[in-house]
């Protein structure tokens, strides 16, 4: 019942503040690029709004189940801080060396507060870097994956979707809460993001949802998987993300 509650007060929460940002996307004069044959882009700060949802779902949790968890504030604080990069690379477009600076300072923090890859027979160091590849790689193919009116929306919900019955399974948590609230936070984004979308993302909840699924997917354990499968679920979950982007 408890997820259940996260994922309505999510979705509700997003569908109060989204008007609210195409406000302030307006006001800001903050609009994607004009599409071949309109006269201007459409507002793209419904991040925001993502954001806020995914955070009240987290706080109904807390105020549910009080306690501290070290884990749980290192996605919170590091997912926050990329999407205060995305915000200012959608009002300022920042230049690539800026943004990849403003990500491995995100990335770090994460690190910081315990949440790195963990693969039993690489050591520390090479967890590290991995987890530097991973996070980095997965932000931004999201960031490119927004290029589609509900797509980018859609693939969070399903990947979300996918890494929830692993850490059901598991009996994690802490990332079961973390993804039913994002779930929630961007079934209530579809509302404004579905053909023909009133509304994107932008750059602040493409990277901040990437980000979040990247952290998620490598604090899950897989421990009851047997070792090449649990190291290329991740992989899989994140597929089709990781092969537009190479390609």
């Amino acid at each position: 019942m408890i997820y259940i509650w996260i994922f309505v007060l999510s979705g509700l929460l997003a569908l109060f503040i989204l008007p609210l940002t195409v406000k302030i996307s307006e006001r800001l004069n903050i609009f994607s690029k004009p599409q071949r044959g309109a006269a201007k882009g459409k507002p793209c700060l419904g991040g925001i709004a993502i954001y806020g949802a995914f955070i009240g779902g987290c706080i109904l949790f807390h105020f549910l189940i009080p306690g501290y968890s070290r884990k749980f504030t290192g996605l919170i604080v590091s997912s926050g801080f990329m999407l205060l990069l995305g915000l200012v690379d959608d009002a300022k477009d920042l230049r690539p060396f800026e943004k990849i600076i403003g990500e491995l300072i995100a990335v770090g923090l994460l690190m910081l507060f315990g949440i790195f890859t963990k693969i039993s027979f690489l050591p520390v160091w090479a967890n590290l870097i991995i987890t530097f590849v991973w996070v980095l790689f997965i932000s931004n193919a999201f960031n490119l994956l927004d290029i589609v009116d509900g797509l980018t929306s859609g693939l969070v919900i399903i990947i979300s979707l996918t890494l929830l019955i692993i850490s059901l399974v598991n009996k994690d948590v802490l990332s079961a809460v973390v993804l039913t609230a994002l779930i929630g936070a961007h079934m209530g984004f579809l509302r404004y993001n579905y053909p023909p979308a009133k509304l994107y993302m932008g750059d602040t909840g493409s990277l901040f949802s990437g980000f979040l699924l990247a952290a998620v997917a490598i604090n899950i354990s897989y421990a009851p998987l047997e070792r090449p499968i649990a190291l290329i679920t991740p992989v899989l979950a994140m597929s089709l993300p990781l092969y537009d982007t190479f390609f």
